[in-house]
Order: structure tokens, then sequence, then C-alpha cells
């Protein structure tokens, strides 16, 4: 069995500070030639990052969380420390929704994976620091 936040272990990675990272279109085929009942989805955050022309740009904004422990209201009262959900605006409730799964929802997380390159408002950060998108300079960092 696969255990999925180790799967860098089973692909070509590259190591950046401290990081490993895959290329995203490695992952996707990677997942897609191989049956999902095979890997074990544990708990983990998966954070893409633009490498092009020796540079790297992190994209926590856009960072996914897969818990096999939490539920949604959990997760996001500790990371914005908040007691109620009534405290935490619509709009980070619904961006946040977006980027978070759990065991019962790996199929979000499949979905994340697949669509993350095609993400219009990732794409437009990447244009305004590189002028430039490409998928094949897309990598995830996985912990």
């Amino acid at each position: 069995m696969i255990i999925f936040s180790k799967i860098n272990k089973h692909l070509k990675n590259i190591k950046l500070g401290g990081d490993n990272l895959v290329k995203l279109l490695d992952l996707i085929n990677y997942l897609k030639s191989n049956n999902s009942n095979d890997i074990y989805y544990d708990s983990c955050i998966i954070v893409p990052n633009y490498i092009f022309n020796g540079k790297r740009m992190e994209l926590f904004q856009y960072e996914f969380y897969f818990s096999d422990e939490c539920e949604f209201e959990e997760y996001i009262l500790n990371k914005t420390g908040k007691k109620k959900m009534e405290d935490i605006p619509d709009e980070i409730l619904n961006r946040a929704n977006n980027y978070f799964a759990n065991r019962r929802n790996e199929k979000k997380l499949n979905e994340y994976i697949e669509n993350i390159g095609n993400n219009q408002e990732l794409i437009k950060d990447v244009k305004t620091y590189f002028d430039i998108f490409d998928m094949e300079c897309v990598y995830v960092a996985i912990y």
C-alpha cells in the first residue's frame, strides 16, 4: 500500500530549501495509473509551487489540507484561532472549504490535484510574477 504523504518516494522529485517537490503532472499521471484502493490517504498538506528559471514561487494561498482525523469546523477554528464559526468571515470560510477535505471526501483531494494547474487565480498570480504560466513548471510539496 502507498501512503499518500510519502508518495514522493515513488516519483522523481527535486529538493529545494529542504522540501521534496514533485512535478504536478507526474503526480496526476501516477494517481491515474494506480488503483486508488492501493493508496492510503493520510493527513497531509499539499502546497503548489511554481519553479521557472531557477526561481521558486510558493503558493501557500492555494494549499490543500487533507485530514484523516478532523472535521472542517475543527480545522478552520484551529487555523484562524477563532472560538466560534460565526467569528469567521464568509469569504474566508468559503475559500478554506474549497481547500479542505477529510476521509469521507477523498474524491475532493483528487479533484484538487487534477485541477490546481487550471486554477485561474493561481495562473494569474504566477503570471504577475513570471509573465508566463507553463504546467511543466508546477510542482507540489506534500507535508
